[in-house]
């Protein structure tokens, strides 16, 4: 009887802190106000939302290049060299905006400044026999034309124009004439004179186009030496700067601006390449190459570290700019109140 007894009062006992488990649970479901189901809605309708505020960045230059003849004697100012080929390439360059100003007929996008920075004159010297940079002209390269184009949601481009920009801070605004009204397409309104502090391991999204598809990263916020950034655990990919990087409150759904995506960290070397711009271009490993060499910048990528500029930078830079778009009738309210 005794054992019976033990066994009834465990089984009480065990019972009385499952249902006070239960009521617990219910009173913060309760407080809370969503089901988990609930929670999970909230966060893809917040990303729906949020995909409707970018949009894909192109910038094109068109540089003529001219080729220059190796001098026989490179060690001799006597020596001459001669233009001996000249073609016209295009270099481009992608990245994302975010529509911060929508008028119906004029768009205004947040971005970096990195995408529209193509320099305008590119000089390249032979090297001599010790590998000692010469005097003598290789190749020159002028910029000839500059174009800006905008991937609107319902597949066609439209032409930018470059608005204001900051060197320093990577920041540019991008000015957009609609040729079609896009119902598609939404302003962000995570802009806000009261900036976001995001706490040192929280998870934040980072949306953008990096090589050209619409994608969704998630990282953990880590804080950098550099004040005026921060770093996320997230993958960053070419075409995704500019980006937003955005932390969701699912249970209240809505959501909160912490910067712009910009760059992420790589190492430099200069290496030998069989032609220009070609360093993979050699595919006849059976014999040795014998052909001029050309020197090349090969950037080798640290993913899974994304540098991110702070919320309050962009808004100092929209606010240096509030009378240049006030003269364009661009009021953001949320910031200039």
């Amino acid at each position: 009887m005794k054992t019976k007894s033990r066994v009834h009062i465990v089984f009480i006992f065990v019972v009385l802190i499952v249902s006070l488990f239960n009521v617990r649970c219910a009173k913060r479901v309760a407080h809370i106000g969503v089901s988990h189901d609930d929670l999970v809605e909230n966060r893809f309708a917040l990303l729906e939302e949020l995909n409707r505020t970018v949009l894909r960045i192109s910038c094109s230059a068109q540089y003529l290049h001219e080729y220059y003849s190796k001098p026989n004697n490179m060690r001799s100012s006597s020596d001459s060299s001669t233009l001996i080929d000249s073609r016209l390439l295009t270099k481009s360059v992608a990245g994302t905006g975010t529509i911060i100003h929508n008028s119906g007929n004029r768009m205004l996008l947040l971005t970096c400044y990195h995408i529209f920075d193509f320099q305008d004159t590119i000089k390249t010297y032979y090297v001599d026999e010790d590998n000692n940079l010469t005097d003598w002209l290789d190749v020159l390269s002028i910029k000839k034309t500059q174009s800006i184009f905008i991937k609107r949601a319902n597949g066609t481009w439209d032409n930018g124009l470059l608005l204001a920009s900051d060197k320093k801070n990577d920041l540019a605004l991008v000015l957009v004439d609609n040729r079609d009204d896009n119902m598609y397409e939404r302003v962000f309104n995570g802009l806000k004179k009261d900036t976001y502090t995001p706490k040192l391991g929280e998870q934040v999204s980072m949306l953008g186009f990096p090589n050209g598809i619409f994608m969704i990263n998630n990282g953990l916020v880590s804080f950098d030496s550099n004040e005026n950034r921060l770093i996320i655990s997230a993958i960053f990919h070419n075409g995704a700067s500019g980006g937003i990087v955005v932390s969701l409150d699912v249970i209240r759904k809505e959501y909160f601006f912490v910067g712009i995506a910009v760059a992420m960290p790589y190492d430099g070397k200069m290496l030998l390449a069989p032609e220009e711009n070609g360093l993979y271009s050699y595919d006849n490993t059976a014999t040795p190459y014998s052909g001029d060499s050309y020197i090349e910048n090969v950037k080798f990528v640290k993913y899974g570290i994304t540098y991110v500029i702070k919320n309050k930078v962009v808004i100092d830079f929209l606010n240096e700019n509030k009378d240049l778009l006030a003269a364009q009738s661009m009021y953001l309210s949320e910031i200039f109140k």
